[in-house]
């Protein structure tokens, strides 16, 4: 089996659920390979491999009917299925990592089996080096000295660093923003956005320049409407939804879509507004939630030193999360879209760092984290409202947040090790396969 992630969106985060996946299925007798399908020489390639695996990325239109192709989708973008579902084969498989709908997904289309598969985590891995009985004793867990972790990068506002309070109204974001400003804004968002694209070429600055310089209140349009279309908290993002409204007012701003077919989505940032704004408010919205209780309260990842308010809380990238969790009584965690089945999540489970979870609307759908676990039993759930009382109920109950901690790890062992997802993968080729022999 050769395992895969999509080219344009490399990431250190699905190779090493890619890395844990190929331990796993080695344990289980069979061959893989881990390595850049765009790269790899394609001569005598089905004879090498049967089976592809890849993340993010679609069956592509020449490879051999030969070989199966497996996707697992973790981001699902408003072109994502014009671009990478229209090959696949009645014996492929595609996963995402949870339900399909949520993602704007009908696998009613399509003659393949569509399912889901969660992440997962590797007790071979050195962060899973205690023992798998340990049970949490009373002392470590007054001892660990954050009340609150919050671990993962913050998306970059194209204005960084002005954005320091978070706002609770849409309304008020927008007037309050500099970005509701254009021309005082512009000098700082041009400079900001050509830094980021120096490594994409000349090219693309220039229409950068010209865009911005030209039409310099388009992007308050765009902010206003991505803004209206996400509550913070709510993890119901629709991000195809928000693209499309996002499209509709550039073409109309420049009466036909010329202008944005010949530039690109892109030089827009669409795939910003509609995916990581969204993100970027809930996390700013959580961080302003713990700073409000306590100074014991740690914030690791890339982005938020740009961020004043949050300044004291930071302490720098994430490089060993077992550790932050180790020292941590909990962590705090999102979903724009609901689905809180992460392998962030089951690192901290695993630690026995109790997760706090906001409610979401899609609570109950397949990959949200009430489908796998009991809210109270393995973690706790909250809302904007109720953060400060929900959270210090646990906090100062050691002995019920040792309890949450013992639950959540012997949950995580039992169905969330990559064991279970070979065996799922196995399962389902092994079904797919006989179901479309006897059709």
């Amino acid at each position: 089996m050769f395992l895969t992630q999509a080219p344009q969106n490399r990431d250190i985060y699905y190779y090493k659920l890619l890395s844990g996946f190929a331990l796993s299925l080695a344990n289980n007798g069979i061959d893989v390979e881990l390595g850049d399908y765009s790269e790899i020489e394609k001569e005598n390639f089905p004879e090498r491999h049967k089976l592809v695996f890849a993340i993010n990325k679609g069956r592509p239109e020449d490879l051999d009917p030969s070989v199966r192709w497996i996707t697992w989708f973790h981001d699902f973008h408003w072109w994502s299925e014009d671009r990478e579902c229209q090959y696949h084969l009645p014996t492929d498989i595609v996963y995402f990592i949870g339900d399909p709908k949520v993602f704007g997904f009908q696998k009613e289309k399509y003659n393949h089996f569509t399912g889901c598969m969660f992440p997962a985590i590797s007790i071979e891995s050195p962060e899973f080096g205690v023992d798998l009985d340990i049970q949490f004793n009373q002392a470590e867990f007054e001892n660990r000295y954050f009340d609150y972790a919050m671990i993962g990068y913050l998306p970059q506002h194209y204005d960084s660093g002005k954005e320091t309070k978070f706002k609770p109204t849409a309304t008020n974001i927008i007037s309050e923003h500099p970005m509701s400003s254009a021309a005082a804004a512009l000098k700082l968002e041009l400079n900001a956005w050509i830094e980021a694209e120096k490594s994409k070429g000349l090219d693309r600055q220039i229409k950068l320049v010209r865009v911005f310089h030209r039409h310099p209140d388009l992007l308050s349009h765009l902010f206003q409407i991505a803004y209206d279309q996400y509550e913070s908290l709510s993890g119901n993002l629709d991000p195809n939804q928000i693209a499309k409204k996002l499209r509709n007012e550039i073409d109309n701003y420049f009466g036909s879509s010329v202008v944005r077919d010949r530039l690109g989505d892109e030089i827009f940032s669409v795939e910003f507004l509609s995916t990581h704004l969204a993100r970027r408010t809930d996390r700013l919205h959580l961080a302003s939630l713990a700073a409000n209780i306590t100074e014991k309260f740690g914030i690791w990842g890339n982005g938020w030193q740009e961020v004043k308010e949050f300044a004291p809380y930071v302490k720098g990238p994430t490089k060993t999360p077992e550790t932050i969790m180790q020292n941590s009584k909990t962590i705090i965690c999102n979903s724009t879209h609901g689905l809180g089945v992460n392998e962030r999540v089951l690192q901290a489970m695993m630690n026995g760092c109790v997760v706090l979870h906001h409610r979401c609307e899609n609570d109950g759908v397949p990959g949200s984290l009430c489908s796998e676990f009991k809210d109270g039993e393995h973690f706790i759930s909250f809302g904007a409202d109720d953060f400060r009382e929900s959270s210090l109920k646990v906090l100062e109950d050691s002995a019920s947040r040792r309890k949450i901690a013992v639950h959540a790890r012997k949950a995580v062992v039992r169905d969330h090790l990559w064991n279970n997802r070979t065996t799922q993968l196995l399962d389902d080729l092994e079904n797919v396969s006989t179901s479309k022999i006897a059709s």
